[in-house]
């Protein structure tokens, strides 16, 4: 386990830049989601342009209400996205990403969105959950379960990943002395924290939870 510290992210970050450079990291290994060029799509001719709309054809299984059940996923982390998106695509199912705590604009929407569900279409809403256990983590898990209900949601939020049982399991790290809520954190559970973004387990757990999304 790499150790957790700034420094030692840097010196990380400079081995895998020259083992990209080298050849012997593959570029297709590391993910850039944020430095992206913006470019469009064009077609030679209409055919075309149909022939790929109806090739990108695919039935939306939640218009039924056969559905008793509406689920979503959140995850803390934009780098674990491409790993949740392969899985929900499958059963089209929603994925936020909240990079840390998620903006009001975005928990609004999903405010909305369970709403209807509850309201309209009388299913209730169960959110798959993935952060951090860490001080933060735990409290971002708290926040968007607060911030829901005081917008009138009230979905079933499950933190699916990293709980304390799976830390225990993990190689972990420490709390982080200067987070206003590790006395808390270390009170409640011990001096025993884990990132997601730092476990080898993460896409078992993972697939555990699409069985949960697939059964639900």
């Amino acid at each position: 386990m790499h150790p957790n510290t700034v420094s030692a992210y840097n010196t990380l970050s400079g081995w895998i830049r020259d083992d990209r450079l080298d050849g012997t990291v593959p570029w297709s290994w590391v993910e850039d989601r944020l430095r992206r060029a913006r470019d469009w799509t064009g077609w030679d001719d209409p055919s075309k342009f149909l022939g790929e709309v109806l090739s990108g054809y695919r039935r939306d299984p939640w218009q039924d209400d056969a559905q008793d059940h509406y689920v979503e996923v959140w995850c803390e982390k934009d780098a674990l996205s491409g790993i949740f998106t392969d899985v929900l695509g499958y059963y089209r199912v929603t994925l936020n990403v909240g990079r840390g705590y998620d903006g009001w604009s975005s928990i609004k929407r999903a405010a909305d969105r369970y709403q209807y569900w509850d309201e309209i279409r009388l299913a209730p809403t169960t959110v798959l959950y993935f952060g951090d256990f860490d001080p933060s983590g735990e409290d971002m898990h708290r926040s968007l379960v607060e911030r829901l209900n005081e917008l009138a949601a009230y979905p079933d939020v499950v933190k699916v990943a990293l709980t304390l049982e799976g830390a225990r399991r993990l190689p972990g790290d420490v709390t982080k002395a200067g987070d206003s809520r590790a006395a808390a954190f270390v009170a409640r559970y011990g001096n025993l924290a884990s990132q997601s973004s730092l476990t080898r387990s993460r896409s078992r757990s993972f697939s555990s939870a699409s069985g949960m999304v697939s059964s639900l």
